[in-house]
């Protein structure tokens, strides 16, 4: 049995195609439109258990683990089974959304028997009692369920990238919502055509291409970019070249003292006055290593790989970001959430079970936690609230005096209503325990109308996080009017946000 996979601490997030033979690289679908830049897909066999052939050849760099991850991820989505109930029965408030759930997971009901007389909870319960079963099934086919047991066993995010572009493929899936979901590491496969006519029901795993080096020998640890502005950092060589889009800003590097490959500090974590004379040593680089620091909040050098590579936000650099434009607005009066309060909208969660006599004083308690008082709160004229739902950030704005509850989606559709209504019961109920807090339900004393305005729209599935950001600070410096004005390229979001951490890095 293979040993590399029993922790996540022993998976290798470094892995390239630098590591596999020529023969092991997909050259067809290495050229795939649809596929992230400066990636490779590499081949998996066909034979019902591509999934886990991916996911063995990312950590292992074989298909030997294959069997062992499709039994531990049964075991995970037995074990978790209740909590993916919880979160979907929210989702699905109604029988047709819980029959659509449950044919979008390629779950049957079983042979001889009739879902009409089924409850919302027990179509969603068989459905994913269905898939941990299916899991379970040598050379059978994975759907959404599969992935994220998956990750939950090997604790690491999974992001999905489809051939062709079809709603819920295009996702970032991470393990169930009762573990630890921030420095996770990340894997990439993709969905593909098994053949060029037929649907997309094929896993292939994708890795980082080895890019040339176009460095000439440089001596020192520390030197200025303006003399080595052809140069590539090590570390940047991903899906937006970000070394030569950023030479301004990127301007101190560090040398490893072993394979004597070059780095920008701020790409490591490492501090700009300590990069002369310390000694280093790339391979032990921490994507959990921070970069810069603003008001409690934390960048870490993972941060800025996702920033480059394209991929979705954590939630600590949402709030990094967000107190960064909170500080550069122009007096605005409102309030910024943290993003972790947006993780109460969980089904499970005590602020949607608890009596209101138990929610009051843990409310208190959690008030505490944030740092943040009711009568604040209540005094401020809008709250900013980041939302991770279904793998997607939207944005949810209060504006006390137009009792109304803004909710800013860049993925139009995507969502649904009931996620939306969702969201809607979620505010009321968090803004009414504030105003028992403080006893004073001036805050919640009618109901807040919701509204979904029309925002500037992704083009992908993974630019949420910066749309987001955008939508906000617009709002911040302008109003509802600023949010048709965003700019709509995510690289080049990307690129500014990235120039806002070196403000504010060591």
């Amino acid at each position: 049995m293979p040993h590399v996979i029993d922790k996540k601490e022993q998976i290798n997030t470094n892995i390239s195609m630098g590591d596999f033979p020529a023969s092991k690289v997909d050259e067809r679908r290495s050229k795939l439109a649809r596929l992230p830049k400066n990636f490779a897909a590499l081949y998996s066999t066909g034979d019902g258990d591509c999934l886990f052939h991916s996911l063995s050849v990312l950590v292992n760099g074989t298909e030997e683990a294959t069997l062992f991850i499709r039994l531990a991820a049964t075991v995970y989505g037995v074990c978790h089974a209740s909590h993916y109930v919880s979160m979907y029965l929210e989702e699905c408030g109604s029988i047709q959304a819980a029959c659509a759930f449950m044919h979008m997971m390629c779950a049957h009901p079983p042979p001889g028997t009739s879902i009409a007389d089924w409850t919302v909870e027990e179509i969603i319960c068989h459905t994913v009692q269905d898939q941990a079963a299916s899991t379970a099934k040598i050379q059978s086919y994975s759907g959404i369920l599969q992935v994220l047991f998956a990750a939950g066993f090997l604790g690491v995010y999974i992001q999905q990238y489809s051939e062709d572009r079809a709603p819920g493929y295009d996702t970032l899936l991470n393990p169930c919502a009762c573990e630890e979901q921030d420095g996770l590491p990340l894997l990439h496969v993709m969905w593909v055509k098994a053949s060029s006519s037929g649907a997309m029901n094929h896993f292939v795993p994708l890795v980082p291409r080895r890019a040339q080096s176009r460095r000439a020998a440089h001596k020192g640890k520390k030197f200025n970019l303006g003399d080595v502005a052809e140069n590539f950092c090590t570390a940047c060589l991903g899906a937006m070249n970000m070394c030569q889009a950023d030479v301004h800003y990127l301007d101190t590097w560090i040398e490893c003292d072993e394979c004597h490959k070059w780095y920008h500090c701020l790409c490591t974590g490492v501090a700009h006055a300590a990069a002369e004379n310390m000694t280093f040593v790339c391979c032990s680089l921490n994507c959990s290593t921070s970069v810069a620091k603003l008001d409690g909040t934390t960048i870490t050098v993972g941060d800025i790989n996702r920033l480059r590579n394209g991929e979705d936000l954590s939630g600590d650099a949402i709030d990094f970001f967000m107190r960064h434009f909170m500080k550069t607005s122009n007096g605005a009066d409102a309030l910024i959430l943290p993003y972790f309060i947006g993780q109460l909208l969980q089904p499970n969660s005590w602020l949607q079970k608890l009596p209101l006599s138990q929610a009051v004083p843990r409310m208190e308690q959690h008030l505490r936690t944030v740092g943040i008082t009711a009568p604040r709160i209540q005094q401020t004229g809008n709250l900013l609230l980041p939302v991770c739902t279904r793998n997607h950030w939207v944005g949810v704005i209060v504006q006390r005096e137009a009792k109304s509850l803004l909710i800013l989606d860049s993925l139009d559709g995507f969502l649904g209503a009931d996620v939306y209504n969702s969201l809607h019961r979620f505010v009321c109920r968090y803004l009414d325990l504030i105003a028992h807090c403080a006893a004073d339900k001036a805050l919640n004393e009618e109901p807040l109308c919701m509204e979904a305005p029309k925002v500037k729209q992704q083009d992908n599935m993974h630019d949420c996080g910066v749309f987001l950001l955008a939508n906000f600070e617009a709002f911040l410096n302008g109003g509802i009017d600023e949010l048709g004005k965003i700019c709509t390229n995510g690289m080049k979001m990307r690129r500014r946000l990235i120039t806002l951490v070196h403000g504010h890095s060591s």
